[in-house]
């Protein structure tokens, strides 16, 4: 969640803050100012201003006439499963591609009469939420893969989360890893209703199994998901059109992030507009 603001009076009537993405002390105008500025095509020197909620903050303080004409980044209309853009959707999730894959599963066979023997078919996939007062929940979404699952959990409106039910142990009686709790005992999975949770217990009854060991839910800001996708190399694949990452944003846990490549470089932005 984004951090409490702490302000200062320099010059009387202005309030002063310092700005950890340029590392120096602004008064809430020319922030406002900057913001507005980045929001403009052919501003790429404003970068990390465009990105910045606290610009947006300060640019409705100073500016809330204009807050309708301001240019918001547009919701990337990409596919939750194949992460690529479509013009259409169905159900307002996966492109026709992906859902006429998903019925030729269903009916057990393809265009071509065959069977479909390389179709990975949706399954529920645990994803770290943040419940009431913040508390950090997991919930279960369909997907083929995780990001998928991340990305249905965001348009139902929940917080992403990376927390974990528990510490991870490595059991080297069962040569496995399992969730154990504060005091130690191993973690059961319990579902209910759509919701996942999680309870200790002192020993497993017969027919009980730890709970499955999974990945958190991954979430980085535009800036440092561009960053590792530049350094790491894994950007080389992106394509000049907007493309679903397996990250969440970390800026507003509301949305998925998005990447394209260009020749200036990888661009990476939030599916909810947040920066």
């Amino acid at each position: 969640m984004q951090a409490a603001i702490e302000y200062q009076i320099i010059v009387p009537g202005q309030r002063h803050f310092n700005c950890a993405s340029l590392h120096a002390t602004l008064d809430t105008k020319s922030c406002a100012d900057r913001w507005a500025r980045a929001m403009q095509p052919d501003m790429e020197k404003f970068v990390l201003c465009r990105r910045c909620p606290i610009g947006r903050q300060h640019h409705a303080e100073h500016h809330p006439e204009q807050q309708d004409a301001v240019r918001q980044p547009e919701r990337a209309p990409v596919c939750v499963r194949c992460g690529r853009p479509a013009s259409r959707m169905v159900g307002n999730e996966i492109c026709p591609s992906c859902f006429n894959r998903f019925r030729e599963f269903l009916k057990g066979r393809n265009g071509r009469g065959s069977v479909p023997v390389n179709y990975r078919p949706p399954v529920p996939r645990r994803v770290g939420v943040l419940g009431a007062d913040d508390v950090p929940a997991w919930a279960l979404f369909d997907g083929q893969h995780h990001q998928e699952a991340m990305a249905r959990a965001t348009r139902a409106g929940l917080l992403l989360s990376p927390a974990q039910p528990g510490c991870t142990h490595w059991n080297a009686e069962r040569q496995a890893f399992e969730y154990r709790d504060e005091a130690g005992r191993v973690l059961i999975e319990l579902e209910i209703d759509g919701r996942v949770e999680y309870v200790g217990v002192e020993q497993l009854h017969q027919g009980e199994q730890p709970a499955a060991v999974t990945m958190p839910t991954l979430l980085m800001t535009p800036d440092e998901a561009a960053e590792w996708l530049t350094l790491s190399g894994e950007g080389e694949g992106l394509g000049i059109d907007w493309h679903q990452l397996e990250f969440g944003c970390a800026s507003c846990r509301q949305g998925m992030l998005h990447g394209y490549k260009r020749a200036d470089g990888i661009h990476v932005r939030c599916s909810a507009g947040c920066c």
